[in-house]
């Protein structure tokens, strides 16, 4: 009895230990913010989380120094239903690069479908991180389309080119955008939306070295197939702030039926790494300026602010909310601790610059939570957007790396309580983490999470894929 009684106390102890580990509570210093607390994964039910501790589905990089899972992102490129995926390679064959096409379905497997390649060595093809591939359907064909930017073609030029797809499709670029300026690296990010309202999708796309890496944005109104003329030009404050070296246009922030913009620069002033993020209403016909509507500041210095934007509904309203994550936040023990946070949608008379929801990271762990990664979907039968963002120099700037859950809500009700961690990693210098996507890949109306890190067994690379699950399931 005695020996029972023993083995159940340190059974109870080791629970303790994991809970510990898996729920720190952090004291944010923002008015703004709520508290956070993480519940670890392997304590958490399946009702909770719906997902697996282990990977349904593992990929990974054709060889060592290719860095695979340097971008990854989704779209229905075969109109089978189902979404597929894109992961890139942007270091294969010094620099030539290579991206991976991955049909969804049932029994989606390990094996890519179609492989796009660079068209010569050092073009760095789909190497841009802000970012530099992207899946749309931009003809209105009805089947999503690939588009992959090469920031170093011709002298660091660039080049984007977009792949038409199909039942069928094949690798050959389709239309081919041209950058501008030498060593401005167009094609380093690129971002699709109606920021018009036409119903025709537009392009933008990021040049994030331009005049001594000032940074340019350009815009493409669609129809791209019948136009490739240059629209509207978005520029940085100054020389060295790097500006559009993220970007996205997905979401509609004030309601007006025209997607908006969300230029980030991760540098900004000079070389600092404070970072900054720019926002920009989308108007009809060309009515859109170039002038920026709203500006996001970092907390401190440092920050690296804007490292990782989207735009999408969390709490249901009508309006999209803007995310934003800095991965650098924090000082002393707590350094690259890592902070991310919501800005409420709403019209254009009532959004400010003052963020609503503050996620911090776990404390004294160096993790970089927010980098490279936040973003948003939905995981469970709610009409919430639930947010992923990944962490992926966990443990102590080791880069095992590891990715949080949190299900979104209204704006009473939404808290900062991870509900779901992924950490099977336990390998340092992978990245695991650092792309983080929620996408449906088996068409059951909840989306699935992709992990990637790209540093996994020498820069081989390595993308973990976690199928949602009913409730019932185990």
């Amino acid at each position: 009895m005695r020996g029972k009684y023993r083995m159940h106390h340190i059974v109870e102890v080791v629970i303790l230990l994991l809970w510990m580990t898996g729920c720190r509570n952090v004291s944010p210093d923002s008015t703004n913010a709520t508290e956070i607390g993480f519940r670890s994964a392997f304590l958490s039910p399946d009702s909770m989380g719906r997902f697996n501790n282990f990977a349904d589905l593992v990929a990974t990089g054709e060889a060592e120094n290719n860095r695979f899972g340097v971008n990854v992102t989704f779209g229905n490129v075969n109109g089978d239903g189902y979404n597929d995926l894109l992961v890139t390679a942007p270091r294969y064959n010094d620099w030539q690069g290579k991206a991976y096409l991955y049909y969804g379905g049932e029994n989606i497997d390990d094996k890519p479908d179609k492989i796009f390649t660079g068209e010569e060595i050092g073009d760095s093809f789909s190497s841009g991180g802000g970012p530099s591939a992207y899946l749309a359907d931009i003809n209105k064909d009805g089947f999503d389309d690939v588009i992959i930017g090469a920031r170093k073609f011709y002298n660091s030029k660039g080049r984007v080119y977009i792949f038409y797809g199909g039942l069928n499709m094949d690798e050959t670029a389709d239309i081919i955008i041209e950058g501008h300026v030498k060593n401005s690296q167009f094609g380093h990010s690129i971002a699709v939306g109606d920021l018009n309202g036409d119903g025709e999708l537009d392009i933008v796309i990021g040049a994030n070295k331009f005049e001594s890496y000032r940074g340019r944005a350009y815009l493409y109104y669609g129809p791209i197939a019948s136009d490739t003329t240059v629209d509207k030009i978005f520029t940085g404050e100054a020389t060295d702030d790097t500006f559009a070296s993220s970007i996205t246009a997905r979401g509609d922030v004030d309601g007006d039926g025209c997607d908006d913009l969300l230029i980030g620069t991760l540098f900004w002033p000079k070389y600092t790494n404070r970072g900054r993020a720019y926002f920009y209403y989308g108007g009809s016909g060309t009515e859109m300026d170039v002038f920026p509507d709203i500006i996001f500041d970092a907390e401190s210095g440092r920050d690296n602010f804007a490292v990782g934007l989207d735009l999408f509904d969390i709490d249901n309203d009508g309006y999209a909310d803007i995310l934003v994550s800095a991965r650098e936040w924090g000082e002393g023990a707590n350094a690259s601790q890592g902070r991310a946070y919501i800005y409420w949608g709403s019209s254009r008379e009532t959004m400010d610059n003052v963020a609503d929801v503050t996620f911090t990271g776990e404390a004294f762990t160096n993790a970089s939570f927010g980098g490279n990664t936040i973003y948003a979907g939905h995981v469970n039968s709610d009409p919430y957007g639930d947010i992923i963002i990944g962490a992926y120099n966990w443990h102590q700037r080791n880069r095992i790396g590891r990715a949080y859950l949190f299900y979104g809500g209204t704006r009473t009700s939404i808290d900062t309580k991870c509900d779901h961690i992924f950490h099977e990693n336990k390998e340092p210098e992978t990245n695991y983490g650092k792309e983080a996507r929620l996408c449906d890949l088996n068409n059951d109306g909840l989306d699935d999470v992709v992990l990637a890190g790209y540093t996994y067994n020498n820069e081989q690379g390595r993308v973990w894929i976690y199928l949602n699950k009913p409730l019932s399931s185990k």
